[in-house]
Parts: structure tokens; C-alpha cells; sequence
């Protein structure tokens, strides 16, 4: 759950993976949270009315652990404007991904 000024802003909301490297949708236990790491870039916009962006986050690092001891890591990138995440699969590149549980529990009155 997470609330800003006393109001929800995201109600539950899951995360997992089925890939042909196993499942990681279900049964995931945290084994370790890195510390935050500050991410900075900046970039240029062919369009628009601001032609130079720049981004500042805080990153962390989740590795999570399925039933049979695989490894999922999920990266978060929490910036004033947002946030942003990414799985990353130790296991190698070349693998399947059929089915991906990602939500987002909004509440009702959430306004983008």
C-alpha cells in the first residue's frame, strides 16, 4: 500500500514472471535488499518543448527466491515524478516469458 498525505495511491498490486526458466510468480521469498544506489542521465528530446531532460533516482535492488531456489532480481527506480521497474533473470538471455503477472492496484479516484 502506498499513500500520499493520507490518501491510498496504490492498494495492492503483484509482481512475477512464468518463464521457461521457471516461475516466479508465486511463493517468492525477499533474500536481500541492496542499499539505494543514486542513478543519474541526461538526455536529448528530438520534440517537444523542452529540448534537454535530465533523470535522478534512488535504486534498489530486490533478489527474490522461488520454491525450487531461483532467482529473480527486481530493480526500482524511485524519482520525485515516479517510479520505474525492471526484472533481471541471472540465469542468461535466452529464455521465454508466457505469461507476466505485473498489476498496478490503483485506487478508484487515481487521477494520471
Amino acid at each position: 500500500l502506498t499513500f500520499y498525505r493520507d490518501s491510498l495511491v496504490l492498494d495492492s498490486s503483484f509482481l512475477g514472471l512464468q518463464t521457461s526458466v521457471g516461475d516466479f510468480s508465486e511463493g517468492m521469498a525477499i533474500k536481500n535488499i541492496s542499499k539505494p544506489k543514486l542513478v543519474t542521465d541526461q538526455y536529448e528530446l528530438f520534440h517537444g518543448k523542452q529540448k534537454s531532460s535530465s533523470y535522478r533516482a534512488l535504486q534498489y535492488t530486490i533478489q527474490l527466491e522461488n520454491p525450487m531456489g531461483e532467482i529473480l532480481e527486481c530493480q526500482f527506480n524511485l524519482s520525485k515524478n515516479g517510479l520505474a521497474y525492471r526484472y533481471f533473470l541471472p540465469q542468461g538471455d535466452s529464455l521465454k516469458i508466457p505469461k507476466e503477472s505485473s498489476s498496478f492496484g490503483f485506487s478508484e479516484d487515481t487521477q494520471a
